[in-house]
């Protein structure tokens, strides 16, 4: 404790020497000698409270503040579930073909027997829809 004592007053007698209440004198060499004796001789208006802008009326309120960070929060949420569920992208082309195919040859994405027929007749299906209607009479 005592030590400590110490320590602090050695550091307040020796910022003390800093400090100076005296106007310093100027070093005529600087290069911003002439600006500081024309801000020095500048007589000044000090700011009041009066200066300070009145309080803005379009700053949400701390409801809406959380209303927001809640649902910024909601929708992380939701992002980080459908990255869980929706991972990255294989870049291995030639593995996953591979992986494709060995699916394929287990019998793991066989089409339908009858997916052609079922195919063929969704394409009529189309086509006929696609047929221009007649021209108005």
């Amino acid at each position: 404790m005592l030590r400590q004592a110490a320590l602090f007053s050695a550091t307040a007698a020796a910022l003390a020497g800093c400090a100076s209440l005296t106007p310093t004198e100027i070093d005529e060499r600087s290069s911003v000698a002439g600006a500081i004796r024309t801000a020095e001789g500048t007589a000044r208006r000090y700011p009041t409270f009066a200066d300070i802008p009145a309080t803005p009326r379009d700053v949400p309120t701390v409801a809406q503040y959380d209303q927001t960070v809640n649902g910024v929060r909601g929708e992380g949420a939701e992002l980080q579930a459908w990255t869980v569920a929706n991972p990255p992208i294989n870049l291995d082309t030639e593995g996953y073909v591979a992986a494709q195919r060995g699916r394929t040859e287990a019998g793991g994405a066989v089409p339908p027997a009858d997916q052609a027929q079922r195919t063929e007749s969704y394409a009529e299906a189309a086509r006929r829809r696609a047929q221009p209607p007649p021209p108005p009479s």
